[in-house]
């Protein structure tokens, strides 16, 4: 990795890693507002999310509730082995694991 994307990454992590619970819960519920009245997610049979983790805007109730309104939701995993990206359908959160 370059180091101007090292620095970049770097920078972000410290941002959101500074951030409160309360304000990290204002903006993942911000988000979800925006996205939940977006005519183009509303017409969309099918929708990627990630799984956050930590500090990262909350995505779990995003997907809860994609997947109670009747859509297909699809979360990334990583090929350990070849390093890619393969997306995978999938029906709840209750099962999820890491890789």
């Amino acid at each position: 990795m370059t180091d101007s994307r090292e620095l970049i990454r770097s920078q972000i992590k410290h941002t959101r890693t500074s951030q409160s619970v309360d304000d990290i819960n204002l903006k993942s519920q911000s988000i979800q507002n925006k996205l939940f009245s977006n005519e183009i997610f509303m017409k969309s049979d099918c929708v990627a999310f990630y799984y956050s983790l930590n500090t990262e805007v909350d995505t779990h109730n995003m997907i809860d509730k994609t997947l109670n309104i009747g859509k297909t939701v699809c979360l990334p995993r990583i090929n350990a082995e070849s390093k890619n990206m393969i997306f995978h359908i999938i029906n709840n959160t209750y099962t999820m694991k890491t890789n």
